[in-house]
């Protein structure tokens, strides 16, 4: 189970989707992290890192950042 806790609007994914995608799921996980139960994980989502160049209209300099921890 994953709750997700949603600070703001969450805009269409398919205009967000970057071609790399194929190639980050694609990857293989390492070891160590292959065992790690849900409840022993934590994930961060910044949907819109980059606010400031979001609102130039400088969309090249926006990412989604995404971190992990256990």
């Amino acid at each position: 189970n994953i709750t997700i806790e949603n600070s703001s609007d969450t805009p269409d994914i398919n205009e967000l989707v970057d071609t790399n995608l194929q190639e980050v799921l694609q990857a293989t996980c390492p070891t160590e992290f292959r065992e790690l139960q849900e409840k022993d994980l934590v994930v961060w989502v910044d949907p819109l890192d980059g606010t400031r160049e979001f609102t130039e209209g400088r969309l090249e300099g926006v990412t989604v950042l995404i971190g992990f921890a256990t």
